[in-house]
């Protein structure tokens, strides 16, 4: 329950963050395309601290990449719907299929 909590918790602060206030501050003085690439790069930029050391860095650099690639469609998601509920559903219903995938890699 506890890491549940946690997971949802991360996923919430990370969308508010990036989609929220970074989306929005960045917009107000860029194009949608610029924020949305700014915005899943910066998103992309604070995940290798949890691919690099579990992983060779040829899977680390395809984790971040796939990372990235999640990052520009939860911004096209924000900008089509102009909401963040959608990209914090897509986002907590794609953590657990991580968490499942790098557990069975890390045994």
């Amino acid at each position: 329950m506890f890491i549940f909590i946690m997971v949802c918790a991360s996923v919430f602060f990370e969308e508010v963050c990036r989609l929220g206030y970074i989306y929005h501050k960045r917009s107000n003085h860029a194009g949608t395309r610029t924020t949305v690439v700014v915005t899943s790069a910066f998103h992309a930029s604070c995940h290798p601290v949890t691919v690099i050391r579990p992983f060779p860095i040829w899977h680390s650099t395809v984790f971040t990449v796939a990372i990235f690639c999640a990052g520009l469609i939860r911004g096209i998601l924000r900008y089509r719907d102009q909401s963040l509920v959608i990209t914090f559903i897509s986002h907590l219903l794609a953590d657990p299929g991580i968490m499942l995938i790098c557990s069975i890699y890390i045994r």
